[in-house]
């Protein structure tokens, strides 16, 4: 409950983001989107701003989801070459280095659940004066997942895929 009333103030239309948060708004308009391709819809401006977690949008502060960002690309995981939209279904955050790795490779199911689980991570690494009442518990979280072999087996299968290259 804490968390809902925390990011009930975010706005809630592409109109409404780019009047609060001017700089993020145009971020989300261009991001993955080659200089010959159409606009970005509302929807998928918005779609975009939904996938960014809820940990960085805590506070409603532009400045807090922009440090989320900084080292961000909206990468494809199909890949624009081999026909893949900009639309939101196929966009994700991913440290840019990253995707220019990939280059023009399909993202694999390991390394899409890889980049969910880092980017939950680092939102709450980057944001953790907003959310240090947290901390105990996300590191608990994060130990179980370690200890389970889920999050070592996501990364490697992520590291052997940049790799392949």
């Amino acid at each position: 409950m804490v968390t809902a009333n925390a990011l009930k103030d975010l706005p809630r239309t592409a109109q409404a983001l780019a009047e609060e948060m001017p700089k993020l708004a145009r971020r989300l308009q261009t991001a993955g989107i080659r200089l010959e391709d159409a606009p970005r819809s509302e929807a998928d401006i918005m779609g975009l701003f939904d996938k960014i977690p809820g940990t960085s949008k805590l506070g409603v502060s532009e400045w807090d989801i922009r440090v989320f960002l900084s080292d961000k690309h909206g990468s494809h995981i199909h890949p624009h070459s081999k026909g893949g939209s900009n639309s939101t279904e196929n966009i994700v955050w991913e440290v840019g280095t990253d995707n220019i790795r990939r280059g023009a490779r399909t993202m694999s199911a390991g390394e899409h659940h890889y980049v969910r689980f880092y980017n939950a991570v680092d939102s709450i690494l980057k944001n953790s004066a907003t959310i240090a009442v947290a901390l105990p518990i996300i590191q608990s979280l994060v130990r179980r997942i370690e200890a389970d072999g889920f999050g070592g087996e996501f990364k490697a299968q992520y590291e052997a895929a940049i790799l392949r290259g």
